[in-house]
């Protein structure tokens, strides 16, 4: 299964709270998350130091959400996506870092890499019970280019 871009894919952005705000995005096809778009807020603060660390989590963000897509894109088969969906997300998940908090579920993360590997386990929440399903989320209906009059 080569990963040919539709011009539109629907997605679902979740807002998470790790010292400052974090927005992940999925977007998905009929057979699962396909790409992830990651969006740290900037710091309020004047300080070097607080810059300085505001872009680097910016660009590990970016970076992190880069290589998941390309690596789901990647894939040959749905068999395939699915094994590299859960392979990130366990490599992912449980990594520490200097920015934590609990999200909306009640499950804590330790970083933004096992923010990212939370949300693609399927946001699991403290009973570990995937509540993302985007396969069965009935999200907005768009119309295609062609469909308009």
């Amino acid at each position: 299964m080569k990963f040919n871009r539709p011009k539109y894919l629907p997605g679902l952005t979740l807002k998470i709270l790790l010292g400052n705000h974090v927005y992940l995005t999925v977007s998905y096809d009929e057979y699962g998350i396909v790409e992830l778009f990651s969006q740290a807020g900037k710091v309020k603060s004047d300080s070097k130091e607080a810059a300085e660390l505001d872009a680097d989590l910016r660009a590990h963000s970016e970076a992190i959400s880069r290589l998941v897509s390309r690596a789901l894109q990647q894939a040959r088969t749905v068999e395939d996506r699915t094994d590299i969906l859960k392979t990130l997300a366990k490599t992912l998940r449980g990594i520490q870092g200097h920015s934590s908090g609990y999200n909306t579920n009640g499950v804590f993360l330790h970083s933004l890499p096992d923010a990212i590997g939370w949300v693609l386990q399927g946001c699991p929440d403290r009973e570990s019970k995937p509540t993302l399903d985007v396969i069965n989320y009935p999200g907005p209906k768009m119309e295609a280019e062609d469909d308009k009059p």
